[in-house]
């Protein structure tokens, strides 16, 4: 539910004292959770403090929508990239064809997973205002071992719909999901996620995905991947302020790579496919993602992510996506 200033009675730069109380408590109690679940072998032993800045986000569109995000972060318990507790101040900036919105966001981050079985949880909650209405935001994840073939993984997730009309009406969505991976042979991986998405103009979006990833050539981390992704809505009549197809299916097959040199860790992919949105005729779809993480363990930790894809959207199927972001850390 978006919170109008009278009604939460709170706005993001008051919400900092409420943030450092639960960073505080987080902090408190972190280290000795922690030290239970073991040590990575990849961490430095001991917690420090650490600051992150400038995290940055970047992202552009076919539509003329362009989404600037920059982030700065205190870490008073840090062990390591993706071990740490802190709180995390940003600004966001929206802005298409002559309009332009901003706004800021203040959010406790902890974070703890495994740099090498990924196996683990994050979770970063806060308060986003923007048009003198704020809202609550989350984003978290958690993934375990049920077997030494299967994992599990579970999401949940409320944020803002970035468009134009759908920020201008504050506008959101909320989303939980559940999957299962399996390690079917050596050289095979496959399963799936299931996805409720409920937006606060009163439609829900039940969304599938799958994946089947196949060592092509393990030597060399290049794999061969199967992936699709499905979801239907339950209500087409809602205001036009974001793509809402009745029903909508991608089928892809991509070329990934995974390779660790000294520590630091690139991956890539590439992927063509079809789409079709309802009753139309199938489409092309393309994807290209690359990423590099830097030793986890360093007193600088850097990660960087780009992507594009091409699919539908609002003005037909050649809706076109490109992004880019950065992360980097600095520990005392």
């Amino acid at each position: 539910m978006t919170m109008t200033p009278s009604r939460q009675g709170i706005t993001a730069r008051a919400a900092i004292p409420y943030a450092l109380g639960v960073l505080l408590g987080l902090a408190a109690c972190a280290p000795p959770a922690l030290a239970q679940a073991g040590a990575s072998q990849d961490a430095p032993p001991n917690p420090s403090l650490a600051i992150s800045a400038p995290d940055v986000f970047v992202s552009s569109d076919s539509e003329g929508f362009l989404t600037r995000k920059a982030s700065a972060g205190l870490y008073p318990w840090y062990e390591h990239g993706d071990r740490h507790t802190g709180l995390q101040l940003q600004r966001n900036t929206y802005s298409q064809a002559g309009w332009r919105a901003q706004g800021e966001s203040v959010s406790v981050v902890h974070r703890d997973i495994h740099p090498r079985t990924a196996m683990g949880y994050q979770i970063k909650a806060g308060v986003d205002q923007i048009h003198s209405r704020q809202t609550l935001v989350l984003d978290g994840s958690y993934s375990l071992a049920l077997t030494p073939a299967t994992t599990a993984e579970f999401t949940a997730s409320r944020e803002r719909v970035e468009t134009q009309e759908a920020l201008r009406d504050g506008l959101t969505l909320t989303s939980a999901g559940a999957g299962l991976w399996h390690q079917v042979s050596e050289q095979l991986n496959a399963g799936g996620m299931l996805q409720l998405m409920n937006f606060s103009d009163g439609n829900t979006r039940t969304q599938v995905r799958l994946r089947a990833v196949y060592d092509l050539l393990p030597e060399h981390g290049v794999t061969l991947q199967a992936r699709y992704r499905g979801y239907r809505a339950s209500d087409t009549q809602v205001t036009r302020r974001y793509f809402n197809p009745a029903e909508f299916g991608e089928a892809m097959v991509a070329v990934g790579v995974r390779r660790r040199i000294e520590g630091w860790v690139l991956r890539g992919a590439l992927g063509l496919g079809r789409q079709q949105v309802n009753d139309d005729t199938s489409t092309p779809t393309q994807l290209a993602e690359v990423s590099v993480t830097s030793p986890v363990a360093a007193r600088v930790f850097w990660r960087a992510r780009a992507g594009y894809n091409r699919s539908s959207g609002l003005q037909g199927p050649d809706y076109r996506y490109r992004y880019v972001m950065q992360e980097l850390f600095a520990s005392f």
